[in-house]
């Protein structure tokens, strides 16, 4: 959640080059992108599915005793492993995953993307 708006939510690329501030959905408020293709794209892919459920995801995720921003983003990012899968698994892969291999190596390439400091925090995890 510390890099909420610094990111962009489909390809993790860091805020646009001249400050530009990032887009953000209309809808839900919380999806930042880098650019009108990068927003399509995870519209297509996600977004449009987690941006209708959100309010209704908060309130089970709360009545279950798992309230606050962690646990939405833990539930939406499970959700967006299991389509990735399911679609993988089918013979369906998004653009984003042409060459991904779904292994940790995929993650762990970009490591180049983090700043000095998001560097630090994940070593200390």
């Amino acid at each position: 959640a510390q890099c909420r708006g610094r990111r962009c939510d489909w390809c993790f690329v860091g805020q646009n080059a001249g400050g530009k501030a990032p887009l953000r959905c209309s809808r839900c408020k919380a999806a930042f992108y880098c650019g009108r293709s990068c927003q399509e794209a995870d519209w297509k892919r996600n977004h449009k599915l987690e941006c209708a459920a959100r309010p209704l995801l908060e309130k089970a995720l709360a009545d279950s005793g798992l309230p606050g921003p962690d646990a939405l983003q833990d539930a939406l990012l499970a959700g967006r492993c299991v389509r990735a899968c399911s679609s993988t698994a089918s013979g369906v892969r998004g653009e984003a995953n042409l060459e991904a291999s779904g292994a940790l190596d995929d993650l762990e390439s970009c490591e180049a993307l983090l700043t000095d400091e998001e560097r630090e925090q994940l070593r200390c995890l």
